[in-house]
């Protein structure tokens, strides 16, 4: 079987392919699992095409290393947000790139961190960005790097995304994508839910738990006939820290196992939250 001809494409060509086509995923409102798995991908790829190119530039990988940290950012994965904004920032500051190029190495770095949870560190990554900003020329740079900005700000003054320094610790709320409901009959649950609602192929399916997964979030059926109603769930990175804070602000406990276990507890509004601990 003979190859039929194909043009070739050059190595920028083919960056700024992948690049664009990274952008079209981050325009989306909503991305299912398989969208983010590809918009990495791309994202990998664009940065690995420019390394090919003959003359690229130092622009030229911070941006594409800025982009792989709003990815992962955007994925919701913090770790891996933090070392492409601080590669971002490397080759911007190493490189004496403009002022723009270092605010969104700070402007990646101050949303990684936030993912992860580090909120007094984003705060300072945002403020060093903000610094930078201020003497951005261009005003349509400037006006991009300023609702980005403020996109961050938001983020870190959301009512539940906040930080409380005691003892040291630094202690951060953030809101899982996980919602729990109890019911009596889990296989029951698990048919009505498939039938009725056209929720499918659950990722895990036990006795006593189900969990299906939405393009937002996972809902899991867990057996149990206290109906407690949805349970929303809230990381932190030091459960007994979390504990204490909780109750001094009008919570009270429905069930604390301990870590790695449920840890319920209710609003003074009467919303239950699950406490999860998560590493730093």
């Amino acid at each position: 079987m003979k190859r039929k001809d194909s043009v070739p494409y050059s190595h920028k060509q083919l960056a700024v392919y992948c690049f664009n086509q990274v952008w079209e995923f981050l325009d989306k409102r909503e991305l299912t699992d398989a969208d983010k798995e590809e918009m990495v991908h791309l994202c990998h790829t664009s940065l690995w095409h420019w390394n090919q190119v003959e003359n690229h530039t130092s622009q030229n990988l911070s941006v594409g290393y800025w982009q792989l940290s709003r990815v992962y950012s955007v994925v919701g994965n913090g770790e891996q947000a933090l070392i492409y904004g601080q590669k971002c920032l490397t080759v911007s500051t190493n490189e004496n790139l403009e002022p723009f190029y270092v605010a969104y190495a700070y402007e990646a770095l101050a949303r990684a961190t936030m993912n992860m949870m580090h909120t007094e560190k984003a705060k300072g990554f945002l403020e060093l960005a903000k610094k930078y900003k201020k003497i951005v020329e261009d005003i349509e740079s400037r006006n991009l790097l300023e609702v980005d900005l403020k996109d961050i700000e938001e983020g870190l003054n959301s009512k539940f995304h906040y930080a409380v320094d005691k003892k040291d610790v630094e202690m951060n709320y953030t809101v899982s994508k996980n919602i729990g409901f109890q019911v009596e009959n889990v296989e029951e649950a698990k048919l009505f839910y498939e039938n009725v609602l056209g929720l499918k192929h659950p990722e895990q399916s036990f006795v006593n738990e189900v969990e299906f997964r939405t393009d937002n979030n996972s809902i899991f059926l867990i057996k149990g006939t206290e109906n407690l109603g949805p349970v929303m769930e809230i990381f932190v990175n030091n459960l007994e820290e979390a504990k204490n804070h909780l109750l001094t602000n009008g919570f009270e406990i429905v069930r604390w196992e301990g870590k790695g276990k449920d840890c319920y507890v209710k609003d003074p509004f009467g919303m239950i939250f699950n406490v999860w601990e998560i590493e730093n």
